[in-house]
């Protein structure tokens, strides 16, 4: 709930997802769930449809999103709520069902790695 520009930055990153069409969000919540869950309610104050799949412990990325199962659809977006990566994700869409991927994975070049980690690419 870091506010940037007087909003919490997750309403930025919502309003970024409405602007390019999506409308049904899942939210993963652990931490602050009940503050976050009071904050944007049903998402109709911002023009989304906001489920929420709370976890009782910190789950991880994969953890969450399989705790978050019976909400998706067969293709469906993960985004974390403390990142912001300019991207159009229609387009993002249309290159993973071009290729028929099971999972597509957006990575980003930064100049230090440390706080993100890195990814091996190669076979």
């Amino acid at each position: 709930m870091a506010p940037v520009m007087g909003k919490p930055f997750l309403e930025h990153l919502i309003i970024s997802l409405k602007r390019q069409g999506i409308r049904e969000i899942v939210l993963c919540l652990h931490f602050l769930a009940s503050h976050i869950m009071e904050y944007f309610g049903s998402g109709s104050r911002l023009g989304v449809s906001i489920t929420y799949s709370i976890e009782d412990k910190p789950l991880g990325t994969a953890g969450a999103i399989k705790n978050a199962e019976e909400h998706l659809q067969d293709e469906f977006y993960v985004l974390n709520g403390d990142t912001y990566l300019e991207i159009n994700l229609l387009d993002l869409l249309e290159y993973h069902r071009a290729r028929m991927g099971i999972a597509t994975i957006t990575l980003v070049n930064v100049p230090n790695s440390e706080r993100y980690g890195l990814v091996k690419i190669g076979w």
